[in-house]
């Protein structure tokens, strides 16, 4: 029985290592973030997420407790910190990214993950439990496009709200004009590190701390990434 059992698991494991592959293959998804523990290093932002996955590692001053991971895409940050000791909750809006993330933590058998699929808005966010940490990475700015700053704010303070330590925290900037949502976004002015600073402050953060700028493969303009601390 233990055998058959573990002949069993094996070809499981077989099935979801096919598919996993097949999808990644097929040109269906852009693979934003790679995908190290099975060997995919050539996403369009590779270097760039894992630079800024090791500012966000060497900021954490903790190595457990629970983590959201809004617009988790492929699932990169949050599979990093239920490998760090966190349990964590990844929210992905697309099917295809939600469907993969499953994929890679069955085979990764990544116990401290759940994925959830949903459109992320203050309604959603109400509903979220509160957590340690809260990362969210380039989402912002497209929240902005579709709802509006106001809305997007008040998105911004549920966050907040559902945080008790910090937030990771990057978003399109209004100096990236060669880009589809620039335009909807709030004049940031020459220095938008500083109006993103200011902003958060402005929301109630305790401190805003600057881990600095990393690229993108959109345009050359840098984003700034920000530990906001709630207390």
């Amino acid at each position: 029985m233990v055998f058959r059992l573990r002949s069993l698991k094996k070809f499981q494991q077989f099935l979801l290592h096919t598919e996993l592959n097949l999808l990644l293959k097929t040109g269906m998804i852009d693979i934003y973030q790679p995908i190290p523990w099975f060997g995919v290093q050539t996403a369009k932002r590779c270097e760039g997420t894992l630079k800024r996955w090791e500012a966000i590692n060497n900021e954490l001053g903790f190595t457990e407790g629970s983590v959201l991971d809004i617009g988790c895409d492929l699932g990169f940050f949050t599979f990093q910190m239920v490998r760090r000791g966190f349990f964590c909750i990844g929210i992905e809006t697309s099917a295809l990214p939600h469907h993969i993330c499953n994929l890679i933590k069955e085979i990764g058998e990544f116990e401290n993950a759940v994925f959830l699929k949903a459109n992320v808005d203050g309604q959603f966010c109400k509903k979220l439990p509160t957590v340690d940490v809260t990362i969210f990475l380039s989402v912002f700015h497209h929240i902005v496009r579709q709802f509006g700053i106001e809305t997007a704010t008040h998105l911004v303070q549920e966050l907040m709200g559902k945080t008790k330590k910090v937030l990771f925290f990057e978003t399109g900037q209004s100096n990236e004009t060669n880009t589809s949502w620039a335009k909807y976004l709030p004049e940031m002015g020459p220095n938008p590190q500083l109006w993103i600073e200011n902003y958060f402050i402005s929301l109630g953060a305790l401190r805003v701390n600057y881990l600095g700028d990393y690229e993108t493969h959109l345009s050359p303009i840098k984003r700034s990434l920000f530990a906001v601390y709630m207390g």
